[in-house]
């Protein structure tokens, strides 16, 4: 999968695969207001075939994202414990 991701990522190169990430991020967040599943998984797979694309440009492991992840879950989680978020909701 790697290869084929990358291939497509040379062709069209890292300002449109950027650009094309911001446009499927939207259509994302609009098929998520719509509730309908099968919108919302292929936009979900739109957005993840950009993702790896940039990701492995970067060469950003799995286990990094993961960690960086983990932290951010947390953060938020406490940040809701403690009542950060009541004026952000």
């Amino acid at each position: 999968m790697k290869e084929k991701l990358m291939k497509i990522f040379n062709y069209f190169g890292l300002n449109n695969q950027v650009v094309k990430l911001t446009e499927e991020s939207a259509e994302l967040g609009v098929a998520c207001l719509s509730d309908n599943y099968l919108d919302i998984a292929e936009e979900l797979a739109d957005c993840m075939v950009l993702i790896k694309q940039i990701q492995y440009v970067y060469d950003v492991s799995d286990e990094e994202i993961e960690a960086i992840m983990k932290e951010k879950v947390d953060r938020t989680l406490t940040r809701i414990k403690k009542g950060y978020y009541e004026d952000h909701r």
